[in-house]
């Protein structure tokens, strides 16, 4: 039994793949990994059904054709060879004797990429209606006047210094609590990262009035990382609103749709904040201005009614004094009266008084023709009471008489 060296038979597969993909080819596949060096980019490609690798196989992006593709997109190129997406690419098929097959990639198709995303996208919207998630966060009430704010960003994104320096002086004084949560805002570490500072923050959700998610600007494709499910999974968890400010004018993410609000850029953030505290600010003031108004009127009116009720008891007062006067001058009268009839009568008594007195007067018996006898200085009334041994006097009206006994 005749055999071929395995240089022969490899060679032999390098001349049928080359007779029969003599132009380059269009194929689909997901990107399984990636590896870039020194400008040359390595793809692993894989083919899946239910999650099972049906078909696999290496491509290479050698780096002249990355620079030459990096002139049509060139903010997107990079995104699209990330680990994860579906991509279209026009390939060379070629087979090295040694190394085995590998495709030369030639062209990418991005519009394929933003189709699969797009799909991918509407499934993550539907899994998370079906669990009961979507949009929950918008059912969160948003404080009437924000204090402290959690922040998730990187370190080092374009928009945290914009979203900080705009919000910290801001043109009203309204002064901020900020704390940052950083985590990367693109590339494979965004899911793991974000997910575990939202869970840091829901932990002590109570310190917070709203939760922040920022990131600067970029291209179309750096929104994929915020399409994720366990993102906005956690969103809808958080018992606070959050807002999310990624940095894209045009398109949203799934995060975006999910969140309590969702705003352009960081610095917008920021707008929003502080106008959120100057709506406040200007209702309270408004509030402030109806109640002195209101205090106003009701000082004037009750002025009013005082300077009413002021009249009312003057007129009053005056009826009064009236009235007490005429009583006063009654009561005048009649104790005025009553006072003459009590000093007749007094008179009265006091001139029968002084009758009796003076009929009892010892001096008015004399003039009645009367006599007295007085003896030591004592009138004797009775004879048993007049001594024979002692003088005494007889007295008349007019003169006395002194009678000496033997």
């Amino acid at each position: 039994m005749s055999s071929l060296r395995l240089s022969k038979r490899n060679e032999y597969i390098r001349r049928a793949i080359a007779v029969n993909f003599q132009e380059p080819v269009w194929i689909t596949a997901e990107i399984a990994s990636v590896k870039e060096s020194r400008g040359h980019w390595y793809l692993e490609l894989a083919e899946k059904e239910n999650e099972d690798i049906v078909a696999q196989a290496s491509a290479v992006l050698w780096r002249l054709n990355f620079l030459n593709l990096y002139k049509h997109f060139p903010s997107e190129l990079e995104l699209l060879l990330k680990a994860g997406n579906d991509i279209r690419i026009q390939v060379f098929v070629e087979y090295h004797v040694r190394f085995g097959l590998k495709l030369v990639i030639n062209n990418i198709d991005p519009k394929f990429t933003y189709g699969q995303i797009a799909q991918k996208r509407a499934a993550t919207i539907q899994k998370l209606i079906d669990q009961h998630l979507w949009q929950r966060n918008k059912e969160t009430e948003l404080a009437v006047a924000i204090k402290n704010i959690a922040v998730i960003s990187s370190k080092s994104a374009a928009g945290k210094s914009d979203f900080h320096d705009h919000l910290m002086q801001n043109n009203y004084q309204y002064s901020f609590n900020v704390k940052y949560f950083y985590a990367a805002m693109q590339g494979q570490n965004t899911e793991e990262e974000v997910c575990s500072s939202l869970e840091k923050i829901i932990k002590q959700s109570w310190k917070y009035e709203l939760v922040v998610i920022i990131r600067g600007g970029g291209a179309k494709l750096d929104l994929i990382d915020f399409d994720s499910y366990r993102i906005s999974a956690k969103i809808a968890t958080v018992p606070i609103p959050v807002i999310v400010g990624i940095g894209h004018s045009t398109d949203e993410s799934v995060a975006d749709l999910n969140a309590f609000q969702s705003v352009k850029t960081p610095t917008a953030v920021a707008e929003f904040i502080v106008n959120h505290n100057l709506d406040f600010e200007t209702d309270m003031l408004g509030i402030l201005q109806e109640i002195k108004d209101a205090s106003n009127d009701l000082f004037v009116a009750q002025k009013q009614n005082i300077h009413e009720l002021e009249m009312r008891i003057l007129a009053l007062a005056k009826q009064q004094f009236i009235l007490q006067q005429q009583w006063l001058d009654q009561y005048t009268q009649t104790i005025y009266m009553r006072l003459h009839n009590l000093i007749q009568i007094q008179e009265l008594e006091l001139r029968n008084l002084e009758n009796h007195i003076e009929s009892r007067n010892p001096f008015a018996i004399l003039k009645s023709g009367y006599t007295m006898v007085i003896q030591k200085g004592k009138w004797v009334k009775r004879l048993k009471d007049l001594s024979s041994e002692e003088a005494f006097d007889i007295k008349f009206e007019d003169d006395s008489l002194s009678v000496k006994t033997n």
